[in-house]
């Protein structure tokens, strides 16, 4: 191969190494798109929840902040569904604290439980 070939080469190859490095940083960079559970079920469970059911206060016995992460939620369903059940029947939040709206409710059910709502990917 003559030497100018041979520079060529090397920089295609250069180049198409520095191309990839871009892209595939371009990618990682990009933000994601928040789901479902990003903003429908974190929003309420942040407001209505967390407050009380942190690793601090431990209300009854119980953390919520984990669920916050809806690789939690998807990891631990029967947990979860008792969690909602207690949101739906109205017992979670205890009355005099704020309670999220019946519309916040519903679509809190609806979004958590559909196929759709996976977590973000970090």
């Amino acid at each position: 191969m003559h030497r100018t070939a041979k520079v060529q080469a090397n920089t295609i190859l250069k180049l198409g190494t520095t191309a990839m490095w871009v892209l595939s940083n371009l990618a990682s960079a990009a933000p994601a798109t928040p789901t479902g559970f990003d903003t429908t079920v974190k929003p309420v469970l942040q407001k209505s929840c967390a407050g009380c059911h942190n690793a601090s206060l431990n209300s009854g016995g119980v953390n919520l902040v984990p669920y916050l992460d809806g690789a939690t939620v998807l990891e631990d369903r029967p947990s979860w569904e008792k969690i909602l059940q207690k949101i739906q029947q109205g017992e979670m939040p205890p009355n005099g604290a704020p309670r999220p709206s019946e519309a916040q409710v519903t679509a809190l059910v609806k979004s958590s439980r559909a196929s759709s709502t996976r977590p973000t990917p970090r």
